[in-house]
């Protein structure tokens, strides 16, 4: 009975949830936007419940969700959970986006933190790198 555990293990392994976190931007000012795109893959049927983490310093002002099976010969299915949200960065600093969680039965993964970087509005709209204050737009005549 000892040889059939870590055979079991392995397999349990294999099965679990893949999550992967990223931005589309890193730098950004405040009341800008980014979109956090969460994918997490599996070969298992169970569906992937994937955690938030802590994302102090923005505002969640829309998501998208999408779950996709493809199913395959002898490798079997793979089910793909996409979650999308487009956050509005609501203070300056460097803003930690903890590690997203998925879980999948008894099993759960985490991705690495991702940290941004936020501008106060008024930095960007008083000085430029080197060439001073932005000019107010032209008005067409």
């Amino acid at each position: 009975m000892t040889g059939l555990l870590p055979v079991l293990t392995a397999l349990m392994v294999m099965q679990g949830a893949e999550v992967t976190a990223g931005v589309d931007r890193t730098s950004l000012r405040v009341g800008e936007e980014l979109t956090l795109t969460i994918r997490a893959r599996s070969r298992a049927a169970d569906p992937v419940e994937i955690m938030l983490p802590s994302l102090t310093g923005f505002a969640i002002v829309g998501s998208r969700d999408m779950t996709e099976v493809a199913i395959g010969g002898a490798s079997g299915s793979v089910r793909t959970t996409v979650r999308e949200l487009q956050l509005r960065a609501q203070q300056p600093g460097a803003l930690l986006i903890g590690p997203v969680r998925a879980r999948q039965g008894v099993s759960v993964v985490a991705t690495e933190p991702i940290l941004v970087t936020v501008d106060s509005a008024a930095d960007r709209t008083t000085r430029r790198k080197g060439r001073g204050p932005i000019p107010p737009p032209r008005r067409p005549a």
